[in-house]
């Protein structure tokens, strides 16, 4: 069933181990009741058969490495961050559209990239424990280490130009202090401090010149929760309603709102099904289910033609601005999907891909796919 509910309304204009367990946990975990005016009753997510897709996979070189995030570069290629399994190191790597892969390891020995956006002016970002870190068409890569000894994740490109991103502090999930943090095209890094016990993990542009992201509240059973943080600085925080699971992702939808991922919060049930959820403007949110043991969706990307937006989770799924499902299945039964950027060709989507229960058959744990 749909649910909605207004939650506020929008202002107008204005350790490593831990943190690799974390990621990997989050990469492959996976009528309407109305309060305040919002879209017309809904029965619920309609399940519709997948159109005819082709879809190819491109195994990594190394067998025991995972894609974590994924990107277009101005230069046509792929570019892509890896996760080693068993070796908690990582590089960064670039992707022809034929699947000819080069591999760029990062400078500091013992760390690894968790997630990549192309910026402006051509360079690749990604975030990584203690640091921000930066890498050119050319495959030179600078590292911009913070201040704290928290991990950076998920970065995105602000209304300023600058690169924001959210930031998991040091310490146990009740006191970690999380933050948000920016850095410049010429490095200068800023921290903006978020109350202890929350933990941010997402953050876009919003429609508004604002950036918002997501979080989970660590002191309680894992209440999501919606913030707001001007280029200046400035924090307003929207709590979800009682129940509402960690926030794991937000993205702007092609509509105008504000699209983000929900996981399942229901301890007596690990099957229960996370949930996409839709807030305007006014802060109306519309959750549409997703399916049993689809826990938390990994990423969100709105769709090339402006109808949609796709979902990466055990697998491939495509949900509609009125909250249509459509499931694509993987080739590799039971992998997972990490990330998603639209490809240069129209209809094209290329995605990162994790084996969700060990290597496959070919023993490859991690690969990168494109569909269209």
């Amino acid at each position: 069933m749909i649910a909605t509910s207004r939650v506020a309304s929008m202002p107008r204009g204005s350790g490593p181990r831990f943190v690799v367990l974390v990621v990997l946990s989050l990469l492959v975990a996976g009528c309407g009741r109305t309060s305040g005016s919002g879209p017309a009753a809904y029965s619920g997510p309609t399940h519709t058969p997948a159109p005819r897709y082709t879809i190819t996979e491109f195994p990594l070189r190394s067998a025991a490495t995972v894609p974590t995030g994924i990107a277009l570069g101005e230069d046509g290629n792929i570019w892509f961050s890896e996760l080693g399994i068993t070796t908690h190191s990582g590089q960064i790597g670039r992707m022809t559209p034929t699947g000819t892969m080069t591999e760029y390891p990062l400078p500091t020995p013992n760390t690894y990239p968790t997630s990549m956006i192309s910026g402006p002016g051509g360079d690749l970002w990604f975030s990584e424990p203690g640091a921000i870190g930066r890498i050119t068409l050319q495959g030179t890569i600078t590292e911009y280490h913070l201040a704290s000894a928290g991990s950076s994740l998920n970065p995105t490109v602000g209304p300023d130009g600058a690169i924001w991103f959210v930031e998991i502090g040091a310490g146990s999930p009740s006191g970690r202090a999380g933050k948000i943090g920016r850095v410049t095209a010429g490095g200068a890094v800023s921290e903006f401090a978020l109350p202890a016990g929350e933990w941010p993990l997402t953050i876009t542009a919003g429609p508004d010149g604002a950036l918002w992201y997501g979080a989970v509240i660590m002191t309680g059973p894992g209440t999501g929760k919606i913030g707001r943080i001007t280029p200046t600085g400035t924090v307003t925080e929207y709590p979800l309603p009682a129940g509402a699971g960690e926030v794991s992702h937000i993205a702007l939808g092609p509509d105008g709102n504000l699209w983000f991922s929900e996981g399942a919060n229901d301890p007596s049930n690990k099957q229960a099904g996370g949930k996409i959820d839709r807030m305007t403007p006014k802060g109306v949110v519309t959750a549409f289910p997703l399916p049993a043991g689809e826990n938390t969706p990994n990423c969100l990307t709105a769709t090339a033609d402006g109808t949609g937006m796709w979902i990466c989770g055990h697998g491939l799924e495509r949900i509609t601005l009125l909250g249509a499902l459509t499931t694509i299945a993987l080739p590799t039964a039971g992998n997972a999907v990490t990330a998603i950027t639209l490809g240069a060709q129209p209809g094209t989507v290329w995605f990162a891909e994790a084996g969700a229960s060990g290597p496959d058959a070919n023993g490859a744990h991690g690969k990168i796919g494109r569909l269209g």
